[in-house]
């Protein structure tokens, strides 16, 4: 019988229903902000910050990337970086 092992997430596919939303970072051991995404519009909405706690960091460098098939998000440039500052935000991607 062959040991099949558990494969690291980086070295195999990740299969994503279209329109999905995949945050991507380091593991964090806190809830994140709402995401919501309007796919006719082409807009992502990053909703208000909720809480705090120590050492929260004031403001945060969103890199997005909207995927078309075809396309590899390992090669694929950020679409738009937005900084987000903790209020809401509509962001229109191409």
């Amino acid at each position: 019988m062959r040991d099949l092992g558990i494969a690291p997430l980086d070295l195999i596919p990740l299969y994503v229903r279209a329109g999905s939303i995949l945050p991507m970072g380091p593991s964090v051991q806190y809830a994140t902000y709402e995401l919501v995404w309007n796919d006719r519009a082409k807009t992502l909405t990053i909703g208000p910050r909720r809480g705090g706690f120590a050492g929260l960091v004031p403001q945060r460098r969103l890199n997005l990337m909207l995927m078309t098939s075809g396309k590899a998000a390992a090669l694929a440039p950020a679409t738009k970086s937005v900084l987000y500052r903790g209020k809401a935000i509509v962001v229109r991607l191409p």
